[in-house]
């Protein structure tokens, strides 16, 4: 299995091993029964955000949902093609093109989703935003001077009180 460091997963040992018996049995019940738990300890545990990338990490290397396996096994069809093409010459290049084009097309797709989870797990909009409130005590302060103009107006202090 080829990981990069990104795609890593940090889990703590008792997390592992609810995560690693819940994936060989497939329910929350039967792994709180077989590892002597209460369920409600197992679901929460299951819950977590890091197990839950550990487990979907695990589901995406089984079978042919790893990409690993799924370019070993393009690349084989690829390889395949190619032979027959070389050792009969009836194949057409077009053969090979679409094979190439279908395998470039799953690299692409699966890049765009990893782009679009590093995206959900970049923090969205603004999450601290600091104001600062400048008081100037006195008349020195530009509203003040502002005030002290308006009511300098004339006629200004005709007004009944």
């Amino acid at each position: 299995m080829n990981q990069h460091p990104a795609e890593l997963v940090t889990i703590a040992p008792e997390s592992l091993l609810i995560a690693n018996q819940y994936l060989q049995c497939g329910s929350m019940p039967e792994t709180a029964h077989l590892l002597e738990l209460d369920l409600s300890l197992v679901a929460e545990t299951l819950d977590r955000a890091d197990v839950r990338r550990y487990l979907d990490a695990m589901w995406m290397e089984r079978g042919y949902n790893s990409r690993d396996r799924i370019r070993e096994a393009m690349d084989a069809v690829i390889q395949q093609k190619l032979v027959e093409l070389t050792e009969s010459g009836t194949g057409s290049n077009k053969d090979i093109a679409d094979l190439l084009l279908i395998s470039h097309k799953i690299s692409m797709e699966h890049l765009d989703r990893q782009l679009a989870l590093e995206k959900l797990r970049q923090p969205q909009g603004l999450r601290n935003q600091v104001n600062v409130q400048i008081n100037e005590a006195g008349d020195s302060s530009r509203y003040a001077q502002l005030i002290t103009r308006l009511l300098e107006v004339p006629g200004a202090n005709n007004i009944p009180e």
